[in-house]
């Protein structure tokens, strides 16, 4: 995974990118795509490619091209993001986050009675 411009792109887009600038690494991922081991970042929320459908390895949910998954680790805000937007729209796309994030099922019932009680409470704020 790469960084650029304030922005993630797959491996294979970040490559593509560095293969078409014709200045050098500078070590500023303002100037230059910079490498990021996903296995080692956490996120709040699932991550694209910032190609979206124009990705080199875009993948297509629902008949929607949208950018490679970026396999990132969700902190626990984001394994409640990741089910609350399953619960409120159930598609491919949603279900493929809960999947590689990686979110079993004891977890997901345990997320979704927290995120229920919120909603009854009045406290639920996505």
């Amino acid at each position: 995974m790469y960084i650029y411009n304030a922005d993630l792109y797959c491996d294979d887009c970040g490559m593509n990118i560095i293969d078409k600038l014709t200045i050098k690494d500078s070590g500023d991922s303002d100037d230059y795509p910079q490498y990021v081991d996903e296995d080692y970042s956490e996120t709040d929320s699932p991550n694209h490619c910032g190609n979206g459908p124009d990705c080199l390895a875009a993948e297509t949910y629902d008949g929607r091209k949208v950018g490679a998954y970026l396999n990132q680790c969700l902190t626990s805000e984001g394994q409640s993001y990741a089910l609350s937007e399953f619960i409120e729209s159930p598609n491919q796309l949603t279900l493929t986050w809960i999947e590689r994030a990686g979110i079993e099922e004891e977890a997901a019932e345990a997320l979704f009675d927290s995120i229920w009680n919120q909603i009854k409470a009045g406290t639920y704020n996505q």
